[in-house]
């Protein structure tokens, strides 16, 4: 359980990753988005105050260059990255909100859908805290800075300034709050954060299942592919690759090794000490495997190794360096195992196997289980 525990921990790590990979794309979206509405309002396509809709370009922009700067240089592995995705997106919407007003209302739910790619809810809550922070702020800057929210009943883009100066010129009649901060506060800002709180919620419950489901698969999947005494590959897995990945390999060598007299171990010194053996050789062929070099229990008492494009020696002094390491085992007795060996091409693996595993088989008769074969 150890190693399964390990290799969903990478496998988290890799999502990660892969997640950070989505958000930066997400990023590049959302900044062609602005850019294509911040070109239509210079053009007069769009009923937006063209200053206001440059600020809001240029701040979204100068946050996007540290951003795209990380993307570029791929340093997307460490844990703080995606806490600085979140702040930066959190921003950008509080920025797109502040300024485009009513033009903007939904960009708050964005940090929530970036957010739940990580499938955590620690990062869910810790978002949509920051979020409905952001939202505060911004809703105070864009009453005094950002688009007014008369411009829906009056068809006009302009900013709340602008409003109380005609006022007093004579062209408005209308009362306004001297300080209005705590009716956005409640009228605004409560109303909108409860409904991200529902929406957050509902995230959750998403994420929890997915994350539930994850795990059942995962270790699904683990113990398919790993044999529960040993820990490496089990012979469901060795027929998975024989299948769908040796095949595309260009050249394979297959190791069959055979543990000698393990009926005799289990006779004489019981079942543990023979599960013991048969753990001994896997730890053995496991600690030489590397990329192109897997190990396999093939049986009770039979492994492979798969050499991927092996050199003219390395086969046989894995081999050699495998029947080395078993000869310093000292387990109270004496425990030797007889190889065979083939090499070929890899859409022939299975037919590699078979020869390798004769070969041993005569091997262990003419040397009657004398690992020297």
């Amino acid at each position: 359980m150890t190693a399964f525990k390990e290799q969903y921990s990478k496998e988290i790590q890799n999502q990660e990753i892969k997640s950070n990979k989505r958000t930066l794309k997400g990023f590049m979206w959302l900044f062609g988005l602005l850019f294509m509405i911040w070109l239509f309002t210079m053009e007069g396509l769009f009923v937006v105050d063209a200053h206001i809709m440059t600020m809001a370009f240029i701040i979204t922009a100068a946050v996007c260059v540290p951003v795209a700067i990380i993307g570029i240089r791929n340093k997307l592995g460490a844990g703080w990255i995606k806490y600085y995705f979140l702040i930066s997106i959190c921003a950008v919407s509080g920025i797109v909100a502040a300024l485009l007003s009513f033009h903007a209302t939904f960009v708050y739910v964005l940090p929530l859908l970036f957010a739940i790619q990580y499938k955590n809810k620690k990062i869910l809550w810790f978002t949509y805290i920051l979020d409905i922070v952001v939202m505060a702020f911004s809703m105070l800057f864009g009453f005094y800075y950002g688009l007014c929210d008369l411009n829906v009943i009056l068809a006009s883009n302009h900013t709340r300034e602008w409003y109380i100066e005609n006022s007093m010129n004579g062209y408005l009649t209308m009362q306004m709050y001297e300080n209005p901060v705590a009716n956005i506060l409640i009228y605004g800002e409560v109303p909108r954060a409860g409904i991200l709180l529902v929406f957050t919620v509902m995230l959750k419950y998403t994420i929890m299942s997915c994350h539930d489901d994850e795990v059942r698969i995962a270790e699904l999947t683990y113990r398919m592919d790993t044999d529960g005494l040993t820990g490496i590959a089990s012979k469901d897995k060795f027929d998975d690759l024989a299948q769908k990945y040796y095949p595309y390999v260009k050249h394979v060598s297959v190791i069959f090794w055979d543990i000698d007299n393990l009926k005799n171990i289990n006779d004489e010194y019981g079942h543990d000490a023979g599960n013991k053996a048969v753990q001994v050789l896997a730890a053995i062929m496991f600690g030489k495997t590397t990329e192109r070099i897997k190990a396999f229990r093939y049986g009770s008492d039979e492994f492979i190794m798969i050499v991927e494009n092996p050199d003219a020696t390395e086969t046989q002094t894995i081999i050699e360096t495998v029947r080395k390491d078993l000869a310093g085992e000292n387990l109270g007795f004496d425990i030797s195992a007889t190889v065979g060996c083939a090499t070929g091409k890899g859409n022939e693996i299975n037919k590699l196997v078979k020869m390798a595993d004769a070969l041993m088989y005569n091997n262990k008769i003419q040397n009657k289980g004398d690992s020297n074969a």
